[in-house]
């Protein structure tokens, strides 16, 4: 999985880099299937989440090397790769119904925004996956295994904020 951070830019900038992505990468397209996570709803579970602080990025070291580009693709984000999973890391609960949860953290300080990128996408049949900012205002899944993309690329919209839950 990698995880690309958005800094400060030109919001047309970032709505070019949209454009051109919904265009270029017809095979990280993802289609949600709504509903709330379960982390919500349930009682049963740990309050506390691992948490994952990112080294901060050189906003300004990027926007003095992004000034000195000439043509191809605008950069809207920094790629920060990781090695995240299931099994490596994440907080674990059990839920009342004697389902398992699963969610982690990620924290960029002063990043405008997060989007997921997974080199390899699955989920077993009945698993929902979502994402959602620290105050719940910004919900997006559920991704379930009707979109799994083992060996193929997979991409979550960005979500606006430097806090991400998973």
């Amino acid at each position: 999985m990698k995880i690309r951070f958005n800094y400060q830019g030109a919001i047309f900038l970032l709505l070019i880099s949209i454009f051109n992505l919904l265009f270029t990468f017809k095979t990280i397209s993802q289609i949600s299937y709504g509903g709330i996570p379960k982390s919500f709803q349930a009682t049963t579970i740990s309050r506390s989440v691992q948490t994952v602080v990112m080294s901060p990025v050189n906003i300004d070291s990027l926007i003095q090397e992004d000034s000195t580009f000439s043509g191809g693709a605008f950069r809207y984000g920094y790629l920060i790769p990781v090695d995240f999973g299931l099994t490596n890391i994440g907080t674990w609960d059990t839920l009342e119904d004697g389902g398992r949860l699963w969610r982690l953290e990620i924290i960029s300080n002063g990043a405008l925004g997060i989007e997921l990128i997974y080199d390899s996408f699955w989920l077993p049949d009945g698993a929902n996956f979502f994402l959602y900012n620290e105050n719940k205002s910004v919900v997006i899944g559920a991704f379930t295994s009707k979109n799994n993309k083992e060996g193929k690329k997979f991409a979550t919209m960005p979500i606006e904020n430097d806090k991400i839950i998973l």
